[in-house]
């Protein structure tokens, strides 16, 4: 199971990644080394990356609307 974040930015996600590397590459969460700095260097400069191939790729992660919209929902239904 993965426990759901929704505050957590793409530049946060570059932060756990980078203190977590050798556990993600030692656990098979990346096939290579080269896959997982890839993946670091999106969420570290998702703000300068205008290559819509890659954007698409992330939308869902980048959007904060879409990434938040649970929390919203849960905090829309207390509040009614």
């Amino acid at each position: 199971a993965v426990q759901y974040h929704p505050e957590f930015d793409p530049g946060w996600m570059a932060g756990l990644m980078k203190q977590r590397e050798d556990i993600l590459l030692k656990e098979g969460a990346f096939n290579e080394k080269k896959q997982f700095d890839e993946e670091l260097n999106f969420f570290s400069n998702y703000k300068n990356i205008d290559d819509k191939f890659i954007l698409d790729k992330y939308k869902d992660l980048i959007n904060t609307s879409k990434h938040t919209l649970e929390l919203s929902n849960w905090i829309s239904s207390i509040k009614n």
